[in-house]
């Protein structure tokens, strides 16, 4: 289940199937989104709309425009800082994280109560953990900055559910601790993807590529070994206890 903090708003904007253009844009934040006994994130939408229209209803939920541009929701942009052509963003950052879904395209009745859409996420979790680091040692790399460089993608459409616009990224952390050293989300395609990593990291300086390396919608890649001392090899795991959801309720609304 999606931790409480990762969510701090969570839109719904529907499309005109037919003009192609934004009908309206309905976000809800605050004490709107409820957090159950089990962790689970909902909010209810009760949007009004012109009847016998044919609408595509798309979801958002992430942890605030700080980290994405969702004003159009067909091009979700993450937000980076552009330094000598990388795309920089903090690793180690579970705002980072963020559920989407979309009801295809159908003709609004007037009515829909109680029927619940479920978000997942567009991203596949890529964790590097370094067995070097222990609690007795742990204070010595307080300080050690890493950097992962990829090519991934930075923008993605919730209606077709698939990511756009690749980029290089330098996503950059400070302090590397006992359980996962570094995190990442990654937009990847439906499908998934193999992709190439690059890690570098000052104090201690060390170099290390990860080569066809796969990565899947939500799943977690963990990438298991001696990142500091020893030997080279690391040991790629897949985890696909990485399914939590945040769930939206329509009220007022009725599709088909």
């Amino acid at each position: 289940v999606a931790p409480e903090t990762t969510v701090t708003r969570i839109i719904l904007q529907v499309v005109d199937n037919t003009t192609n253009q934004i009908v309206n844009t309905w976000t809800n934040t605050g004490a709107d989104i409820v957090v159950d006994d089990n962790g689970l994130i909902s909010t209810t939408f009760r949007p009004e709309l012109l009847l016998g229209q044919t609408y595509s209803f798309l979801f958002w939920a992430d942890g605030g425009e700080a980290y994405y541009d969702a004003s159009d929701l067909r091009a979700v942009q993450t937000i980076t800082t552009v330094d000598e052509g990388w795309n920089v963003i903090s690793g180690n950052d579970e705002n980072r994280d963020a559920f989407y879904a979309c009801l295809q395209p159908g003709v609004y009745q007037g009515k829909m109560d109680g029927q619940i859409i479920r978000l997942t996420r567009p991203f596949a979790q890529f964790n590097i953990k370094a067995s070097d680091i222990t609690t007795e040692n742990v204070a010595d790399y307080a300080a050690t900055v890493l950097d992962l460089t990829y090519l991934g993608y930075r923008d993605f459409n919730v209606m077709s559910g698939e990511p756009f616009t690749q980029v290089y990224y330098d996503v950059t952390a400070t302090g590397a601790g006992v359980d996962v050293t570094f995190t990442d989300y990654i937009l990847v395609p439906e499908d998934g993807a193999v992709m190439d990593f690059d890690l570098y990291t000052t104090n201690p300086d060390v170099e290390k590529q990860f080569t066809n390396v796969p990565v899947k919608r939500n799943y977690r890649t963990n990438m298991n070994g001696a990142l500091f001392h020893g030997t080279n090899d690391m040991t790629v795991v897949i985890n696909s206890q990485w399914s939590d959801e945040a769930a939206v309720e329509m009220g007022g609304s009725y599709y088909t």
